[in-house]
């Protein structure tokens, strides 16, 4: 029983398992998402420093998620271009914040939401994973 304990944490020394990180991942995505949704609200409402609060939040989010990707292998070339696309996304929520842009919130929640759906399938099984999918935590 010991030996079977020291293979595992030999085999995943942080103590996560593959199934942990795909739910990790999956409510980053989630939780960015209401944050965006969050935004556009308080900015309906004239809550400046509230919509401020939620969409460094999410921005943060999505520089984690940038932050995760593996650049090494075979999957160097989806890593470089997921890395593009959460570039994009976390431009997006810039200018939504500083010029009270709902329309380029909306489109980074928007990707967001594609991107999530990508993520369940290969989390639930139902897609194919990719090599450059994997990430780094």
């Amino acid at each position: 029983m010991v030996y079977q304990e020291i293979a595992m944490a030999q085999l995943n020394p942080s103590g996560w398992t593959l199934e942990d990180k795909s739910r990790l991942m999956l409510k980053l995505y989630q939780k960015a998402m209401l944050c965006m949704d969050e935004a556009i609200e308080l900015i309906e409402c004239d809550e400046m420093v509230a919509k401020g609060e939620r969409l460094i939040r999410a921005q943060d989010i999505v520089w984690q998620l940038s932050d995760a990707l593996d650049y090494r292998g075979e999957g160097r070339e989806i890593a470089i271009n997921l890395g593009s696309l959460y570039l994009y996304i976390y431009r997006l929520l810039i200018r939504g914040n500083n010029l009270l842009d709902t329309e380029a919130i909306g489109e980074a929640r928007y990707l967001m939401a594609k991107l999530l759906s990508a993520w369940e399938e290969v989390a639930y099984g139902t897609g194919e994973v990719m090599p450059g999918a994997r990430a780094r935590y």
